[in-house]
């Protein structure tokens, strides 16, 4: 790991108002869902990262889904806390973490609720807290900052080991050249 600088003072920057009215979470402290299936660190930074797929937990309450992808993305709730730990290093200050510590197979968190839990109770629950703590999490960045970044931390399951970026833009979109990038469309599209 590289050296990182000191921190800059934390009420530097261009974010420095207030949380949302009612924002009852303190940054670096860690809020549970439902048996601790989904865990959410606090931020003050405008940076979201979710990671869906790293899970361990299989608890027998919750049946095993059936269809869709179910083995886990290995190390990316590590690797999500990582980077979390690297911004604060970088920043002094900390990005909204949320990680499913469901395994794959007991939820997808990061698919629509029907796939997701496939009509299990417990796992919709736990994808219910998952959506509810990024959906708090953006409206603190918005509320707060105007606008962020969100990061959603996956690892390969595939042998080619390519690192992938994902932006909301379809490969046509991708093949267009930089000015037709540049459009606000484009802009308000991407992630």
């Amino acid at each position: 790991k590289p050296d990182l600088p000191p921190a800059p003072d934390a009420g530097s920057g261009p974010c420095n108002k207030p949380p949302p009215a009612g924002w009852k979470f303190t940054p670096g402290e860690a809020y549970w869902g439902r048996k601790d299936y989904i865990e959410y660190i606090a931020g003050d930074l405008p940076v979201v990262i979710s990671s869906p797929h790293g899970g361990y937990l299989t608890p027998s309450e919750i049946k095993d889904r059936t269809y869709g992808v179910l083995g886990r993305d290995s190390n990316s709730q590590e690797y999500t806390l990582e980077a979390a730990h690297y911004l604060l290093k970088l920043t002094g200050r900390r990005p909204h973490v949320i990680i499913n510590r469901l395994y794959r197979k007991k939820l997808d968190a990061n698919r629509d609720i029907k796939e997701a839990s496939q009509g299990d109770k417990w796992s919709e629950q736990a994808w219910n807290d998952y959506h509810k703590f990024i959906d708090g999490a953006k409206g603190w960045v918005t509320a707060a900052c105007g606008k962020g970044h969100y990061f959603d931390f996956h690892t390969n399951g595939h042998s080619a080991k390519w690192v992938e970026l994902g932006h909301l833009l379809s490969s046509t979109d991708l093949n267009r050249n930089n000015a037709a990038l540049d459009d606000v469309a484009f802009v308000n599209k991407s992630s």
